[in-house]
């Protein structure tokens, strides 16, 4: 996808109570996919499930993503490839560890996410 490609998306908003539902519905969604982090996503759930099939994953932190993953893949048709990401995940993690060895120990790491 090019930068031109992302340009043509119309925003439906960034967090779920403020999605704009009239652009929600003019996409005609097939399957809607809604994640809320510890969130109440009842009203918003109940108000997207009625224009199209959704799947929601409620997560307690950004750290408890894999299992999201695998629903979300679920829910496409995609579980073996998902399944294989993870497996591809984890031997990258190992390799890293093994990289870094002791140094991983004394290593401070600082993740900053910005929206």
């Amino acid at each position: 996808m090019s930068k031109a490609d992302l340009e043509t998306i119309e925003p439906i908003g960034f967090e779920e109570t403020d999605a704009n539902l009239e652009v929600i519905l003019k996409l005609k969604p097939d399957l809607i996919l809604q994640e809320s982090l510890g969130r109440d996503f009842q009203m918003s759930y109940q108000i997207l499930s009625k224009i199209a099939p959704t799947v929601v994953v409620i997560r307690e932190t950004d750290a408890d993503w894999k299992p999201g993953l695998l629903k979300f893949a679920e829910a496409l048709g995609k579980s073996k490839q998902a399944d294989q990401l993870l497996v591809n995940y984890e031997a990258h993690l190992a390799e890293f560890k093994k990289k870094m060895g002791d140094r991983l120990n004394q290593t401070t790491v600082s993740l900053v996410r910005v929206y």
